[in-house]
Formats: C-alpha cells, structure tokens, sequence
C-alpha cells in the first residue's frame, strides 16, 4: 500500500471527511472548525463554491490516481486546469520601478523586502473591497514602507509613490499562463462542452482553459491532488525498517 497525507487544510474540519475515510484526524477531538470548510460565506444567489479537498499522495502514484479518476468519471469530464501567473505585491513593484527606471536593482530589495507574499494574507485580502497586496503593506506595515511610500488622507505619498501608485493599478495583470501543479476537476457534462480547453504543450493532454473560480461558478468539482515526496520517504523508511512502533 502506499501512504496518503492524513488531511490537508480545512477539510480535516469536516466530520464527514473524517467518517468517510478521506481524512484520518477526528475533528471533534482536536476541536478543528468546521466553518473553515463549509460556511454560509460559500453559498450565496450569486456564485455557489464547492468545500475544497485535498489530499496528499506520494508523488510516484501521483499520476495514477489522475488516471484512475479519468477512468471511473469519464476522460471527458476529468482533466487539470490551468493557471495564470500573476504580477502582484513585490513582483508588480519591482517592475514599475524597473521599467521607469526609478532606482537600483538593490533599493529595489529594500524597498520590497518587507511586502508579504499573498498566502500570508489571503484571509485579510479577501475581505478588502479591492484586494491589493500593496495596498494591504501601506495600511498595515506603513511603518517600514514610510522611507518610499505613505498614505495620507487616502493619498499616497512620499518619493516612489507615482510608483506605487500605477503598481497598485497593474495588480493582478497576467504574467504567463500554465498548467495548475495540483488541481484537478471533475465535470458532470463533457468538458469540452462546458469551458474552453488548451493545450500547454506539445503531447501533452488538454486542459481546462479556464481557473479554479471561474470554474467552479460553472459547476464543476475541483480537487488538489498533491504530491507530497515526504510520504514517499517515510514510506521508504517504513519498508526498510518495519513498524516503527
């Protein structure tokens, strides 16, 4: 047998994960929230999102348990997705200033040394009117931006503000487009039927034209299937030595 990660994320919160053998940690005993995995924010007239899930598998069965989902669903209905690489927070700065040619490569380091990379506030940016990396470091971490840049009565400030100014209007811009590393989705109708489909590159199978949320306000399931190598190793480990107990 091979390893599976014993529950990622929020779906470790749900009991019926845990029940139903998809997670292996009782959510109750350790007081895990269930609202993390499913709660009313999901569910409105406008857009209905699924509970996410995702598992772990050691990165040598990765591939098998894609193909095992595309013969038991459908090949048509089970394929990856893509993903666009954005420019956001110091990736977006770092370019403004490059290209207008505003100071050196290492005050560009300063300057964005201190900028969080999204999935440090992905909680907080989603609940700003206009989510903005940047934005988000000027109201919060002002005190180590205050040399470049500050907000004054809704206004910025300070000698690389212009900068910061367009940078935050470029937020988000697509960079380059590629093949999720994870995702996989699950559709009731032909894919083909339902999105956009595109080939990352030569051989390769097709894939969803289309991001995980956009996706999903059209209906369709999305899984992470992981592959982690950590399983991989303690696997390794556990053949080689027996039970460790």
């Amino acid at each position: 047998g091979n390893l599976l990660g014993p529950g990622r994320g929020s779906a470790a919160g749900s009991l019926v994960c845990y029940l139903t053998g998809i997670t292996s940690v009782d959510p109750i005993e350790y007081g895990l929230i269930f609202e993390r995995f499913y709660n009313k924010g999901r569910n409105t007239k406008d857009h209905v999102s699924l509970p996410d899930i995702d598992i772990d598998f050691p990165p040598s069965i990765r591939e098998d348990v894609v193909e095992y989902l595309k013969n038991k669903y459908g090949k048509s209905r089970v394929c990856q997705i893509m993903t666009f690489g954005r420019l956001q927070g110091k990736s977006i700065l770092k370019e403004v200033l490059r290209v207008n040619e505003s100071c050196s490569f290492d005050e560009m380091n300063k300057i964005t040394k201190d900028i969080p990379n999204d999935a440090e506030i992905s909680d907080q940016l989603e609940n700003m009117e206009n989510p903005s990396i940047l934005m988000w470091s000027l109201e919060n971490i002002s005190r180590q931006l205050a040399d470049y840049c500050w907000l004054e009565d809704g206004t910025l400030k300070g000698e690389f503000s212009k900068e910061f100014e367009q940078a935050i209007r470029l937020e988000g811009v697509f960079k380059s487009q590629g093949k999720h590393a994870a995702g996989i989705v699950i559709s009731l109708d032909p894919l083909s039927e339902t999105c956009p489909m595109i080939r990352p590159s030569r051989g390769s199978d097709k894939i969803a034209g289309m991001e995980m949320g956009d996706l999903e306000s059209i209906g369709v399931a999305k899984f992470d299937i992981l592959g982690v190598s950590l399983l991989e190793k303690i696997q390794k480990c556990w053949d080689e030595e027996g039970d460790f107990e």
